[in-house]
């Protein structure tokens, strides 16, 4: 190889580097993979407010009971999913984003996991099927010397929520709500 083709090769090497490690391009994608569940929940609690019915299953330690409620509240109903948002600035360099893309680019999935393992809000996925969200998941911890503490709350839009709950106190017996 002559020395004008390895000068040809080196300059076009430099040249893919210096764009490859362009901050602008990675802000941009960061960008992109911003969710505002706040903004989506409030979105999803005008648009279920004119619903006059709800079912509602509640299990406790094994016991159930179902119900339908005439008169409930939307928002009141998914305030514990619009409180779950992680895009506070404080927490900005606190969750890595990893995304799903489908086959045209578009974005089929999102998922946010807590670099730090004391974060409450330990992972957040979004998913979208034909360009609407059809699933967000949230997972929440808390362990301290007086509790531990886990949470999965799980959103469907169209079909309802889910919200399972595992407490364990020192000296009592384990407690499951779903």
């Amino acid at each position: 190889m002559s020395f004008r083709n390895t000068l040809w090769l080196f300059c076009l090497a430099l040249l893919g580097l210096r764009q490859a490690c362009r901050p602008d391009v990675v802000k941009k994608e960061a960008a992109n993979l911003f969710f505002d569940l706040e903004a989506f929940f409030q979105s999803e609690a005008e648009r279920l407010a004119s619903q006059q019915k709800v079912d509602k299953k509640i299990t406790m330690n094994g016991v159930t009971e179902q119900q339908q409620e005439s008169d409930w509240n939307a928002a009141e109903e998914l305030k514990g999913f619009k409180d779950l948002h992680i895009n506070r600035p404080a927490w900005r360099d606190q969750y890595l984003v990893d995304s799903l893309r489908g086959t045209n680019g578009e974005i089929t999935g999102l998922r946010y996991v807590a670099v730090d393992s004391t974060m409450r809000i330990r992972e957040v996925e979004v998913d979208w099927a034909d360009g609407a969200v059809s699933e967000i998941r949230v997972e929440k911890h808390m362990k301290n010397l007086i509790v531990f503490f886990h949470q999965t709350l799980l959103y469907r839009p169209g079909q309802g929520y889910s919200i399972w709950r595992a407490q364990k106190v020192p000296l009592k017996k384990k407690s499951e709500m779903v």
